[in-house]
Formats: C-alpha cells, sequence, structure tokens
C-alpha cells in the first residue's frame, strides 16, 4: 500500500491520542491490589532488595529475571501498589510505541498507527488480564525490541545489531519460558536473512547467527553465574528445569484443546473487531506478492508466538498477551488491505482509518466500561478475579504489619504472596504457592514435608489460612497430609485472632480480637489469621 501522498502525522496523532486514552485508564486503575502473580513478583524483588537471592526464600518455576525487573521498579517508584502498577504503564507505552515502531518499519505509517492502537487498547482488556504487571507484558517488551534490531540486522548486516537482537531475545526468555519460542524465532530469521542475502553462502549467515546466539546466552548465565555465587543455583535448577518439566506433563492435549477453544472464544469475543480485522490482515498476506520475506516472516512470527502459549496446555488468559504483538501487526495489516482502494484519496483515507480503527478499540473499551471507567479499583479487582482474596489482603497485611517487627516471620497457608509483600514481612517458609503441593507430580509429598518443617523450625508468631478453593486447588488425587498437620498443629499451638469472611461479591466480613472466637464464616471463601499461644497458656 503506497501512501506516499498520505500525511504521515495524522494517523501518528491518532495513535497518541488512543495511547494516551489508554495511559488515562491505567492511571487511574493503579491502585488496583496486586493478584497472587504480581504479588509473588513484587515480594522476590522486594527481597533482592534486601539481599536475598531468588530460589533462597522463595520458590517458584518463574525465570529470575521477572523478579529483577521488579526489583528496579521498586526502587524507581516505590514498594507500593501504584508504583508497581506505574511500572507496567511505562512498559506498555514502551511496548505500544515498539509495536507502531515495527508495523511502520515493516509496511508503513497507516500499519504502524492501526498496530500500535490496536496493542495498547488489546492490553487492557481483562480477558488478558492485562491490567496486571504479569510477566508477559515483560517478555513482550523485549520481543518488540528484538523484531526491532532484527530489522536492523538484516538490513544493515552488522554483527551489533544481530548481538542486540539476542540480548533481547534472551532477556525475554529470563523473564519466563516461553520467550524461548522467540528466541528461536529470532534465530531462524536471522538465519534465513542474511542466507537469502547472500544468496546462499554459508559462511556470513552462519557467522550472524553464532553472534546472535551469543547475545541470547549472555544474560542466562549472568544469571546462572550470580545464583551459582549467592550458593542457590542447585535451587533454580530444581525449580525452574526439573520441576518444570514435571509441570508441563501434567494436562493431556485433549484437555488443553477444550481449555484453548474456550479461552480463544472469550478473547475474542472481547475485542471482536480488532480480531476480525487481525484475519482480514493474515488473508492479505496472500496478496502481498512483492514482500514474501515479510511475508514468511510474519507466518514464522504467528506459529511461534502461538507455540509460545502452549506449554504444558494451560492456556491461562494472561499466556495470550504473547500472541497479542503479531495480532496487533495483522490488524494494523488488515486496515492498511480494507483502506486501499481509497489511497489516491488522502483526506477520505483518513477518514476511514479513523473511523475503522476506532469504532474497532472503542468496542472493547465500552464492553469493559464497568471495569475500566465506573468502579473503584478495590471493585475492579473483584470483577475480573472473582472471590480471590486480594483486597482482603491489603486489609490482613495492614494488621499483621501492625502487630509483628520486622525481624517476625510470617506463615501462610496458601497461594497469597502478595501479603508478604504488603507487610513487608518474610515468609516463614520458601513455599509462598501451594499449588505444587497439590499436584500429581513425584516432589508434591516431598514439599509438603518441607513446608511443614520450615514453619514448624521458624515458629512464626501469626499464621494465616486460606481457606479458598483457588488459593489450592485441591485435586481429587491431591496429597492432603499438610492439611491433617494444620488442623493439629493449630490447634495446639495457635488461636484466631482474626476472620476475612468473602460473604459475596460486594461484600467482606472481618472479624477481629475477641469477636472472633464466637464468630462462624458465613461462606465457604474465608481468610483466618491464627496468634501463637505464649507459652504456659
Amino acid at each position: 500500500m503506497n501512501t506516499s501522498a498520505f500525511k504521515p502525522y495524522r494517523p501518528v496523532l491518532f495513535f497518541l491520542i488512543v495511547l494516551a486514552i489508554a495511559c488515562a485508564i491505567r492511571i487511574h486503575l493503579l491502585p488496583v491490589p496486586l493478584e497472587r502473580d504480581e504479588g509473588e513478583y513484587a515480594y522476590s524483588g522486594q527481597l533482592i532488595l534486601q539481599g536475598i537471592p531468588p530460589f533462597s526464600q522463595s520458590y517458584n518455576m518463574k525465570m529470575p529475571g521477572i523478579y529483577v525487573a521488579y526489583a528496579a521498579i521498586l526502587t524507581c517508584f516505590g514498594q507500593t501498589t501504584t508504583g508497581i502498577h506505574f511500572g507496567l504503564l511505562l512498559i506498555n507505552i514502551l511496548s505500544s510505541l515498539a509495536m507502531f515502531l515495527l508495523g511502520r518499519r515493516l509496511y508503513n505509517p497507516l500499519v504502524g498507527c492501526a498496530s500500535g492502537s490496536a496493542f495498547a487498547v488489546m492490553t487492557l482488556c481483562s480477558s488478558v488480564l492485562g491490567l496486571s504487571a504479569n510477566a508477559e507484558h515483560f517478555v513482550v517488551l523485549f520481543v518488540l525490541l528484538g523484531c526491532l534490531s532484527l530489522l536492523e540486522t538484516l538490513d544493515k548486516e552488522r554483527s551489533l545489531f544481530a548481538f542486540l537482537a539476542g540480548l533481547s531475545f534472551g532477556a525475554c526468555v529470563l523473564m519466563k519460558q516461553h520467550g524461548a519460542a522467540f528466541a528461536l524465532f529470532g534465530f531462524l530469521c536471522v538465519l534465513a536473512g542474511t542466507f537469502s542475502a547472500h544468496r546462499g553462502r554459508i559462511k556470513k549467515p552462519a557467522m550472524f547467527a553464532l553472534v546472535y546466539c551469543a547475545g541470547v546466552l549472555v544474560p542466562f548465565f549472568v544469571v546462572c553465574l550470580w545464583l551459582w555465587c549467592a550458593g542457590v543455583f542447585g535451587s533454580f535448577w530444581f525449580w525452574t528445569f526439573t520441576y518444570a518439566r514435571a509441570y508441563v506433563t501434567q494436562i493431556p492435549l485433549w484437555v488443553g484443546a477444550h481449555i484453548f477453544y474456550d479461552q480463544m472464544g472469550h478473547i475474542t469475543a472481547s475485542s471482536p473487531a480488532l480480531w476480525l480485522l487481525a484475519m482480514l490482515g493474515l488473508v492479505s498476506l496472500l496478496f502481498d506478492r512483492n514482500s514474501k520475506w515479510k511475508t514468511g516472516g510474519v507466518l514464522l512470527f504467528l506459529l511461534l508466538s502461538f507455540v509460545s502459549i502452549c506449554p504444558g496446555f494451560y492456556f491461562r488468559e494472561h499466556y495470550f498477551i504473547l500472541v497479542l504483538p503479531v495480532v496487533s501487526l495483522l490488524c494494523g495489516k488488515g486496515v492498511a488491505f480494507a483502506l486501499s482502494p481509497f489511497v489516491k484519496r488522502p483526506a477520505l483515507l483518513f477518514s476511514l482509518f479513523c473511523l475503522v480503527v476506532g469504532g474497532a478499540v472503542a468496542i472493547p473499551l465500552f464492553a469493559e466500561k464497568a471495569i475500566l471507567f465506573e468502579s473503584a479499583p478495590m471493585r475492579v479487582s473483584r470483577l475480573i478475579y472473582g472471590p480471590n482474596p486480594f483486597p482482603e489482603s491489603c486489609v490482613i497485611a495492614d494488621s499483621l504489619r501492625a502487630w509483628t517487627s520486622p525481624a517476625d516471620k510470617i506463615g501462610i497457608l496458601g497461594s497469597e504472596p502478595q501479603i508478604f509483600f504488603y507487610a513487608h514481612r518474610r515468609s516463614a517458609s520458601g513455599y509462598i504457592y501451594t499449588y505444587a503441593l497439590m499436584e500429581k507430580q513425584p516432589f508434591a509429598l516431598h514439599m509438603q514435608d518441607e513446608m511443614i518443617r520450615q514453619i514448624e523450625a521458624a515458629a512464626p508468631r501469626y499464621l494465616v489460612y486460606v481457606n479458598v478453593d483457588v488459593s489450592w486447588l485441591v485435586r481429587p488425587d491431591s496429597y492432603t497430609r499438610i492439611f491433617q498437620w494444620f488442623n493439629q498443629y493449630q490447634r495446639s499451638m495457635y488461636e484466631v485472632a482474626g476472620v476475612a469472611d468473602i460473604v459475596s461479591d460486594r461484600k467482606t466480613v472481618f472479624v477481629w480480637g475477641n469477636e472472633v472466637k464466637k464468630y462462624a464464616p458465613q461462606s465457604s471463601a474465608w481468610i483466618a489469621v491464627f496468634k501463637r499461644r505464649v507459652a504456659g497458656q
């Protein structure tokens, strides 16, 4: 699509307006309580700032890059929910701008502006949990920076850009293992692109591929060296590779196919016009005969974006953030294809661009107006996450912080690491999630025993028990030793100090002090705080 007669600043202005609206929405929702993945990253980042390396006092299979990224955000913007979400705001702005630059560089300003606008809005949708600072947002930023470096590599054939591309894709792997699919994408692009440019001669492509691979490996080796020197490399390897392998083999393919079908229906329904434009963009690639290498690259990007969300066949909502860059790029391509008959009439072309793209991005904003515009931040958390105790975690953490000293540890039976972050208190156990303890995997029973030993050794002044299904995900075949232990341990060593009873999606009853001993929870979702008895009582 030739846009030489088109004034490029007009669609750029449109894109900046859409980006400003998205930013205003995010600013309004900065105080939304952290969900548990955010709580994990924030708590681990908090520990890093205290000189405690990942996998030392908090266990999970996530790669440590996201913890370092959170530590940087906490340093720059403060150890608060607002600070974390402001960091996400900046990450999203950078990703949207990179999306614009990628579309413009591959095709033209019209595609770039449509792509950037689509990305800014689609990453707001609750269908992908876009308001939470999940690791996928960080993966996407490094993927887009890597793609821009790839284009420089292929255009200018400088090894520096190949190395920078490798660094970017290597960093995205450190944010989450799913980023490995994009690192493979970068490798194939470097190899195929330089091989084609040199008419099948192998020496130059091989050199660029080796430089790229060196860039990919440098971040990983730096992290490994750090964790080795910190004495936690064995724990890091167990959680991110050994246990992770067991984690991704639990769901059979046919179950994963059903999950994918359900999630895709939900996600496409949240922004239908943008997905239709992306489908049109995919079809338009068949007619783009003058740019076969671009078509091949975009199709490869689409394929490996899909591969990136497949590990384990869990297909969780936030995984789909990883496919939004290529979907946004196809959306921009679809807009350009639809408007190509009007390219010689610039005024009409711009009007139609505003109408098509503006209407497409307005649909998800209107559909989610209750979340994005009308509700207070605490209410937004409930609308998105249902009975998860994320708003309640703030209140519970405030009480625990008031009742304890900074040296005290807290034990939490459940998967609510955000409480540690809010309270600025350390966990009595490295198991800040209890999901792994409930899974049918070979380490589950050992993990339960280890968590029990750690809590008993720490003898925390306060224990928190989370009686919320989604905080445990107990299965019919789960081991139940930890529940049997807790019932006995709590009765002999602790007394109830408070209860948060999630009665409905609009009401939580908090009961503290002497009144709690007479209170019986009204719902099946509640959190109890237990205080250790004084010796002799």
